[in-house]
């Protein structure tokens, strides 16, 4: 009873929470004070944007960002567009190869770069709380410039900055909402204040300071955004959502580019939730969680009908916030050291299997590779209907043998997919980080990555020509394993003279380094086919001949620099097929062709390699 409790307890949006508890808290009450005090101050700008650095108590420090009114009421043509800049480079991912800026944030921060390259100096000194802030224009300047503060990692440990921008327009399309510096940005905006969507195409036609449609649609939010009300405010992390919203806002503002009063609007906010006088709508839906995102849409300006006319489906909205709320550990994943153990004990299951392959005489590989093609087998002659006659003793003792290696061989296939699962997941958090953050990333779990690679891999090119596939590298190959080799490939280095002869003593038990040996040696027993066929063209028998001899090249190299596990050399492995095919062409038709592998596996070399 008490476990069907656990399970009926329904969900809520956090959203409005979220956002009550935002409003009243010191940071964004702090950032937007200095913004006012500094707009105050400064009432006739010298520059179209200028910063400050203020001390409002010792373990606190806030930088605060604020332009111009005309940077935003008089919109030059062509600063909405997109543009690329070196400066940003190292927010490039495997995904994203390229980084885009928005033209006007970034006239403005090249024109203060000098100043705040010293700016990032001096707050390298400053220890507690780190707040940058902007207005408009310069909380884009303010977002812009906390990026360059997390990529130089040029501060003291304790010292994290967080930036808070109001009523600031988007600043790229780097899609930079997968990166975990995702939860460094706030970004509060009024549904009165048409800034945020300022260079965002308008759904009802409304004209925008860009030069084209094109050069807009690649804008994404990142970070949390607080959206605001005369009603209440709720916070989103959405980013597809967010988009969608400050569409709305953008086209539903009448009056052009007038200011907002941001601080009016958080001490009624702060009023409200302290005294929590929200109307609560929740009790008209059947579904808690359902009234509690209607309700956070409706308390900041968006019933469904407002929605509805912008092409937003209210049942979209619940299902993204409800895949949120129950996987919240899918927003920014971070490396898992628990889930890596627990993903070990899948490893060392197969560990165990290819020590109990070494005893068929066939190895890991091939074991592996026959069960898939009596698979393959059996599916073909249950389907053409042919089942061969057998004793009731013989049948029986055979139905059972298969079904023991088919229980062994499916609980090798459920540990191998699941472990496929999660390296997928890892490399691909890999490929949605800046360079130098994915770099840092992978090189924790690299080495694991690698031991995976080596196990896992020869099982897919098992089941690929057990399957009756060719050329799997570039047939059948995931990328997840490509990109795996190529870090691996990039951090190490040429083994010197004493590590080979470690290597030498431990080579009894290693996995064989190339993940993708067993499918270099598949291609080389269909070149020796091949040969022996009597279709073979001479065209055909030139190109067979030539891959046989690079094979023999990459197996000697990978022999030389004990690369590969002994179990290649079992008497019914692939490679000891292969070398049957390949020794009698050789004998019958080029018998003058001589090679050190050969020398290697005629002579016997292999059995002081065991």
């Amino acid at each position: 009873m008490e476990g069907r409790r656990m399970n009926q307890v329904p969900l809520f949006s956090s959203a409005r929470e979220l956002g009550n508890l935002i409003v009243t808290s010191n940071p964004i009450d702090s950032a937007l004070t200095k913004i006012l005090e500094l707009q105050r101050d400064q009432t006739a700008l010298l520059s179209p944007v200028q910063y400050r650095v203020f001390y409002p108590s010792p373990k606190c420090t806030i930088v605060a960002f604020v332009s111009s009114p005309d940077c935003t009421q008089n919109p030059l043509p062509g600063q909405g567009d997109l543009v690329p800049s070196p400066l940003f480079d190292f927010l490039c991912t495997e995904e994203y190869k390229s980084v885009s800026i928005n033209r006007a944030a970034l006239t403005l921060f090249t024109s203060l770069h000098n100043h705040l390259s010293g700016l990032k100096t001096q707050l390298t000194g400053i220890e507690g709380q780190l707040i940058i802030t902007g207005h408009s224009l310069g909380g884009s300047v303010a977002s812009l410039f906390t990026l360059c503060l997390l990529d130089g990692n040029l501060l003291k440990p304790k010292c994290r900055p967080f930036c808070i921008t109001f009523g600031s327009p988007l600043i790229g399309g780097f899609g930079l909402q997968h990166s975990t510096w995702n939860s460094f940005f706030l970004h509060v905006v009024s549904n009165q204040d048409p800034v945020p969507g300022l260079f965002l195409p308008s759904g009802r036609g409304r004209s925008t300071p860009t030069s084209s449609h094109s050069q807009t649609t690649g804008y994404k939010p990142f970070g949390t955004y607080l959206l605001c009300s005369e009603l209440g405010c709720a916070c989103f992390e959405n980013p597809d959502l967010i988009l969608g919203l400050l569409k709305v806002i953008s086209s539903e503002v009448a009056g052009g580019l007038q200011d907002v009063d941001y601080g009016e609007i958080l001490r009624n906010l702060k009023e409200r939730a302290i005294c929590k006088g929200l109307q609560q709508v929740g009790k008209r839906f059947a579904d808690p969680f359902t009234a509690g995102i209607i309700m956070d849409l409706e308390i900041i300006g968006f019933d469904q009908t407002k929605l509805l006319q912008h092409n937003i489906d209210i049942e979209t909205v619940i299902s993204t916030m409800g895949e949120e709320a129950k996987n919240p550990t899918k927003k920014n994943k971070a490396f898992d050291a628990k889930i890596l153990n627990y993903k070990k004990k899948d490893m060392a299951g197969l560990e165990w299997y290819k020590k109990k392959s070494k005893d068929t005489n066939n190895g890991y590989y091939d074991c592996f590779k026959n069960w898939c093609s009596e698979n393959q087998d059996n599916e073909r002659d249950s389907k053409r209907g042919n089942h061969i006659e057998r004793s009731r003793e013989r049948r029986k003792a055979e139905d059972m043998q298969i079904k023991r290696d088919s229980k062994r061989e499916n609980h090798i296939v459920v540990l191998s997919e699941s472990l496929k699962v999660y390296w997928e997941d890892m490399v691909a958090q890999v490929q949605r980080k800046p360079q130098k953050e994915g770099a840092t990333f992978r090189t924790r779990w690299l080495y694991a990555g690698t031991v995976y690679r080596r196990m896992v891999e020869p099982l897919d090119i098992a089941a690929f020509y057990g399957e009756g596939g060719t050329d799997y590298i570039n047939n059948g190959r995931s990328l997840h394993y490509k990109l795996l080799q190529q870090w691996y490939e990039e951090d190490v280095k040429p083994p010197s003279k004493d590590k080979l002869a470690s290597k030498k003593q431990k080579v009894s038990g290693i996995l064989t380094e190339d993940s993708c040996f067993w499918a270099h040696v598949e291609e080389a027993i269909l070149s020796c086919e091949l040969l022996k066929s009597e279709n073979c063209t001479l065209e055909q028998e030139k190109s067979s001949w030539d891959n046989l001899v690079k094979f023999e090249e990459y197996v000697m190299e990978q022999i030389n620099n004990y690369a590969v596990s002994p179990e290649i050399f079992l008497g019914e492995s692939s490679f000891m097929k292969w070398w049957g095919l390949y020794e009698g062409y050789i004998c019958t038709r080029s018998n003058s062709h001589r090679s050190p592998l050969i020398s290697f596996m005629k002579n016997g070399g292999y059995a002081e390699y065991l």
